[in-house]
C-alpha cells in the first residue's frame, strides 16, 4: 500500500511539474512573440519625419538624427531580447547554469559556430581593432559596431526560443503587413508633388535618378529588406489553405514585388528571384502545393516587375552589359556593377595583408580608406566580414549557415512549412549580401528569420 501511495504521489508531483513547465513555456512563447512583433514595427520609425527643409545639409542632419533613433531602438530591443533569452534558458532548466548553456549547443553545430564567432568578435573588438570607439559604436549613418552585434545575437537567441508554429506564421503575416503599409507610404512620397512621408532619397526627382527608399537611409538598404518580405509573402501564399487569406497574401506579394522593381536595386531583385526559386522548388519537392499556385506566383512576379517597366528595364538591362564587361576586362579596374567590381578587387587585395584575423570589428571602411584608397565599403558582406574578422571569422559565420541548412535539407519533407519559408527568406538575404553592406535596420530581420528556422527535430537529425 505504501508503495502505491508513493507512486501516486510521484505521479502527482510529475504532473504538477509538467503543468508548471507548460505554463512557463506558454508565457515565454507569448513574450518572445510580442518582442518580435515590436521589432517588426521598426521600419515605420521616422515615417512622419518631415524632411522638406531648405538645404541638403539640414536634410542630412535630420536623417542622421532619425537613423540614430532607429539604431538605438534596435539596440535596446536587442539587449532586452538577449536578457529574455538567457532568463528563459535558465527557467527552462531550473536555473542550472550547465544545462542552460550546454543544452542549446548539443547536436547543433551552427549554434557552436555562432557562439565561437561572437566570442571571436569580442576579441576582435578589444584586442585587434585600432579604433575602439568606431569598433564599439560604428559611425554616422551606419551604427554597425560591437554594440549592434550584441543586439543581433539577442534577436537570434530570442527567435530560437519560438517553437510555436502558429505564432511564427502570425509573426510573418504581421511583418509582411507592416512592409505593405510602409510600401504604400513610400509610393505616396515617391509620386506626390509635395510629399510629407519621405527621406532624402525619396526627395530626389525621378528624372534625376532618385529611387524609392521609404524610411531607409539609402534605397539599396530598402531593397535588402524588401527582398525578404517578397519571399515571405510568396511562402505564406503557397502554404495557406483558406482562399481569402491566399488572395490577401498574393496581393501583398505582387505589391511588394512591384515596389522592389520600382526601387531599382539589382542585387535586391536578384535576391528576390533566388528566394522565390527556392520556395517554389522546395514546395514542389514537398508535394504540398499545387503546380498552378507556383505558376501563379511567377506570373504575378513577372507582371509586377513589368508594371515598373521604366525603372526595371533601365536598371536591369545593364546587368548583362556589366557581366560582358567583367568577362572582357576583368583584370582592369573599371566600375562595373555601380563601381562594385573595383571595390571587390581592392577588398581582395586588402584581405591579403591580414588574411587570418582581419583588421578588427567594423574596421572595413577604415581599412578601405586608409590602405585601399577607397572611402567606401566592399559592397559584399562576405568580403566585408573577411576584412573585419579574417578567415577565422568568415569560416565560423559560413560554417554556422551551412551546417544549419544542411540539417534543413536532410529532413526537408519533415520540416514544418513555416520553417521552410523562413529558410528561403534567409537564402534571399544571403544572396543580397553578395552585393550589399551590413545595415542595422535590416540585419535584425535576417537574424530573427535564422533563429526561427530552428526546429526541435534537429536533435534527432544530428543523432542519426
Amino acid at each position: 500500500m505504501e508503495q502505491v501511495e508513493l507512486m501516486d504521489e510521484g505521479k502527482a508531483e510529475c504532473r504538477c511539474e509538467m503543468k508548471q513547465y507548460s505554463l512557463n513555456d506558454a508565457v515565454i512563447q507569448m513574450i518572445v512573440f510580442a518582442l518580435l512583433c515590436i521589432m517588426s514595427l521598426q521600419p515605420l520609425v521616422g515615417l512622419f519625419t518631415n524632411l522638406n527643409v531648405s538645404t541638403q545639409q539640414e536634410c542630412l542632419a535630420k536623417i542622421n538624427a532619425m537613423f540614430l533613433r532607429k539604431s538605438e531602438w534596435i539596440r535596446y530591443l536587442g539587449y532586452v531580447s538577449l536578457v529574455v533569452a538567457i532568463l528563459a534558458a535558465l527557467l527552462k532548466y531550473s536555473f542550472s547554469l550547465k544545462d542552460s548553456f550546454i543544452s542549446p549547443l548539443k547536436h547543433k553545430p551552427w549554434n557552436i559556430c555562432f557562439l565561437l564567432l561572437f566570442l571571436y568578435v569580442s576579441i576582435s573588438t578589444f584586442a585587434i581593432a585600432p579604433l575602439l570607439q568606431q569598433a564599439l559604436n560604428g559611425e554616422e549613418y551606419r551604427y554597425e559596431g560591437f554594440f549592434s552585434i550584441i543586439a543581433y545575437a539577442g534577436f537570434f537567441a530570442l527567435a530560437s526560443l519560438l517553437t510555436n508554429e502558429r505564432y511564427k506564421r502570425i509573426w510573418m503575416t504581421f511583418t509582411v503587413t507592416v512592409a505593405v503599409v510602409l510600401g504604400e507610404c513610400a509610393l505616396y512620397s515617391y509620386y506626390s508633388t509635395n510629399p510629407i512621408l519621405l527621406t532624402y532619397m525619396n526627395r530626389q526627382v525621378r528624372s534625376e535618378g532618385g529611387y524609392i527608399a521609404a524610411t531607409f537611409i539609402q534605397y539599396n538598404h530598402y531593397a535588402y529588406y524588401l527582398c525578404m518580405m517578397v519571399v515571405m509573402a510568396a511562402g505564406l501564399f503557397l502554404t495557406e489553405k483558406k482562399r481569402v487569406y491566399r488572395i490577401v497574401y498574393l496581393v501583398f506579394f505582387g505589391f511588394l514585388e512591384y515596389v522592389l522593381a520600382l526601387n531599382g536595386t539589382r542585387g535586391g531583385y536578384l535576391a528576390a528571384i533566388a528566394g522565390v526559386i527556392a520556395i517554389t522548388l522546395f514546395m514542389l519537392l514537398r508535394k504540398e502545393t499545387k503546380k498552378s499556385s507556383i505558376v501563379l506566383v511567377w506570373v504575378i512576379f513577372l507582371i509586377a516587375s513589368l508594371a515598373a517597366s521604366g525603372v526595371f528595364l533601365q536598371r536591369f538591362s545593364s546587368i548583362f552589359a556589366d557581366l560582358g564587361g567583367v568577362i572582357e576586362n576583368g583584370d582592369q579596374e573599371i566600375g562595373y556593377g555601380t563601381g562594385r567590381w573595383v571595390l571587390w578587387k581592392r577588398s581582395i587585395q586588402l584581405i591579403k595583408y591580414k588574411p587570418l584575423v582581419g583588421y578588427g570589428t567594423n574596421m572595413a571602411f577604415y581599412a578601405m580608406a586608409e590602405i585601399a584608397q577607397l572611402a567606401d565599403l566592399p559592397h559584399n558582406e562576405y568580403l566585408q566580414h573577411t576584412i573585419d574578422f579574417g578567415l577565422v571569422g568568415i569560416s565560423l559565420y559560413l560554417g554556422g549557415l551551412i551546417s544549419l541548412f544542411a540539417s534543413c535539407l536532410k529532413k526537408l519533407k519533415k520540416l514544418p512549412a513555416v520553417n521552410v519559408i523562413l529558410g528561403c527568406v534567409v537564402i534571399a538575404y544571403a544572396v543580397s549580401a553578395f552585393f550589399g553592406v551590413t545595415v542595422v535596420e535590416v540585419l535584425p530581420f535576417f537574424y530573427i528569420s535564422l533563429g526561427l528556422v530552428k526546429w526541435s527535430g534537429f536533435e534527432s537529425i544530428a543523432a542519426e
